[in-house]
């Protein structure tokens, strides 16, 4: 009679590397089949630690923000450079960690703007209503920070595991 790995289901293992690897190197940058609002909160990220350094205005909240505060246009009355760190279906706790990142890689901005929709204030971080892309966005140390002041481990959970 065989021991342990002589009676591994190689199958079903090939077939887990095979999805693992297919999650990773297609389906996890694969435009086509992410939303719009996957992509902004992936994107804003880096975005907040790459090019908010240098700004004197912030710009942080929701789409509304995001699609009606023009940071060139906002820059030029001000006389200094503004960039805009809104997300698609923004909650606060998102706006903190970019604010966050962005202070972090050097950003001292003289001015944040900022806007929410009251429902998304009132919902908190695990709304049903509106689910939020938190894996996109938190690195694993700020998805503790969130659970931990929402006081929620599951949603700890939830973000690392995606």
């Amino acid at each position: 009679m065989a021991s342990g790995w002589g009676r591994a289901p190689w199958g079903l293992l090939g077939m887990l590397a095979l999805v693992a690897a297919v999650e990773f190197f297609w389906v996890r940058d694969n435009l086509g089949i992410t939303s719009d609002q996957a992509l902004s909160w992936k994107y804003a990220g880096r975005r907040a630690e790459r090019r908010a350094r240098g700004c004197g205005v912030l710009c942080c909240g929701d789409s509304l923000v995001k699609m009606g505060v023009m940071p060139r246009i906002l820059g030029r009355e001000l006389g200094c450079r503004a960039f805009n760190l809104a997300l698609y279906n923004g909650p606060a706790p998102a706006s903190y960690f970019l604010l966050r990142r962005a202070v972090r890689a050097g950003a001292r901005p003289s001015a944040v703007v900022v806007d929410f929709v009251a429902g998304i204030l009132a919902e908190g971080p695990r709304s049903k209503a509106r689910p939020y892309d938190w894996p996109d966005l938190l690195s694993p140390g700020e998805a503790l920070d969130l659970a931990w002041s929402a006081r929620d481990a599951d949603l700890f959970a939830r973000v690392l595991v995606g």
